[in-house]
């Protein structure tokens, strides 16, 4: 996905109009046309602003992160509270480490034997699947240890 892309995405997950954006990162709506549409990068003041704006890593912003820190938030808060009965806060956090080892490892082995592209993003329903998987794998070992 492309830098345009991400902005685009960004907003329209946030319901933020091009000319608000605009507005609120102090250029021009031409300006901001032109990253998301035709190719043209921000110097890097300008990127770190974006990336904060939205709360994402500059990282994600440049396509060397598959998914923004909000949607990562969104999936762990999900699994927080699916999780919320049976365990503490300190459980939560140890099965959210796991969950993410294990949803990194899938990640890797699926990107190896070319299921996916290693430019590609990673979907939401990517990572519903791979922490489904996750959770699994956990709740497996876990009952096999008693």
């Amino acid at each position: 996905m492309s830098f345009g892309s991400r902005i685009i995405k960004l907003r329209k997950e946030n319901n933020i109009t091009r000319g608000k954006l605009a507005k609120d990162l102090n250029i021009s709506y031409i300006t901001l046309r032109n990253y998301e549409i035709c190719g043209i990068e921000p110097e890097y003041k300008l990127l770190i602003k974006i990336a904060k704006y939205f709360n994402v890593t500059v990282d994600y912003m440049l396509g060397l992160q598959s998914y923004s820190n909000m949607q990562k938030q969104k999936h762990l808060k999900k699994i927080n509270l699916d999780n919320k009965q049976e365990s503490s806060e300190a459980d939560k956090i140890n099965l959210e480490d796991k969950v993410k080892s294990i949803e990194d490892i899938l990640i890797e082995m699926f990107k190896e034997f070319g299921y996916l592209d290693s430019k590609d993003d990673i979907t939401d329903d990517d990572l519903t699947f791979f922490k489904s998987l996750g959770l699994m794998i956990n709740s497996y070992f876990s009952k096999k240890k008693r």
